[in-house]
């Protein structure tokens, strides 16, 4: 992962999700969907690795990361942030920033 200045905080595992390997990941981005075209950054897994499964509620999304397939190794995983790289995401209006 790339120094975390180039990098934007867009949520954190929080909790497995069932028996399979998913977990309940607390959205920070405006709109939880956008899970499904970050190239999603962390110290456990590559983005290529990370994958939007659905939204459960207005800020929690279900995800998985390959080669996690159990509920254990998912509760591994909690506390862990999850980044995009800033220049993945759109240019924004004079007025905006991320946060």
């Amino acid at each position: 992962m790339k120094d975390n200045a180039s990098n934007i905080l867009v949520g954190k595992i929080v909790a497995p999700q069932g028996i399979r390997g998913e977990f309940r990941v607390q959205s920070f981005a405006e709109k939880p969907e956008d899970f499904k075209e970050f190239s999603v950054v962390c110290d456990k897994c590559e983005p290529e690795q990370f994958h939007f499964v659905r939204v459960l509620k207005q800020n929690v999304i279900i995800a998985k990361i390959d080669g996690v397939n159990d509920r254990n190794s998912a509760e591994s995983l909690r506390g862990t942030e999850l980044f995009v790289l800033r220049d993945d995401l759109p240019n924004l209006k004079a007025d905006e920033y991320y946060q």
